[in-house]
């Protein structure tokens, strides 16, 4: 079977151009391979140890196991720095990638979100704006869509019954002259 499958590659490979050397893939007598064919495996195993201690030497995959805990402890100082600070921004995911080739590069990823907090903080901002009555200090909601198309506004203060006219972009009140 062996010699019906070299013969057949061998006929393939000469009608296209191919000169093939049968002595490197025949059998010997005892069913074992050819000295050719022996000694090409003891150059690529050899080529293989050689490269292995090449690649030790190297030592990319060392680089790239510290630069992941570097990244690690990095995105752990920022995350207690944001709490200790009370930021209103916390650290959504991060990603630590690595890439090898010609152009190899490491790379560390860190996104951040606004925290539960900050985000309930702007949505009400973002609905309100808030008009402080300078005589008393009383703070006065507006809804903002109440307030669109607008330069100023005049607002009353339910305690005092005092009209403030205000800036509709600041909240600001605007003492008249």
């Amino acid at each position: 079977m062996f010699d019906k499958i070299k013969n057949t590659a061998t006929k393939n490979l000469k009608n296209e151009g191919i000169e093939v050397e049968t002595a490197l893939v025949s059998e010997t007598p005892d069913g074992g391979m050819s000295a050719k064919l022996r000694s090409m495996g003891e150059g690529v195993r050899n080529a293989g140890a050689d490269f292995a201690s090449k690649a030790k030497e190297l030592n990319v995959f060392d680089k790239v196991k510290s630069f992941t805990s570097a990244s690690v402890k990095t995105v752990e100082e920022i995350d207690a720095h944001l709490l200790a600070t009370r930021s209103p921004y916390e650290i959504n995911n991060f990603r630590v990638s690595s890439t090898a080739g010609v152009t190899a590069g490491m790379t560390l990823d860190i996104h951040f979100i606004k925290t539960a907090g900050a985000r309930e903080v702007a949505s009400a901002q973002s609905k309100y704006l808030v008009v402080v009555n300078p005589s008393n200090g009383n703070k006065i909601k507006v809804p903002v869509t109440a307030l669109t198309g607008r330069d100023t506004a005049k607002v009353k203060d339910p305690d005092t019954g005092e009209v403030l006219e205000f800036s509709t972009k600041t909240g600001a009140v605007i003492v008249p002259s």
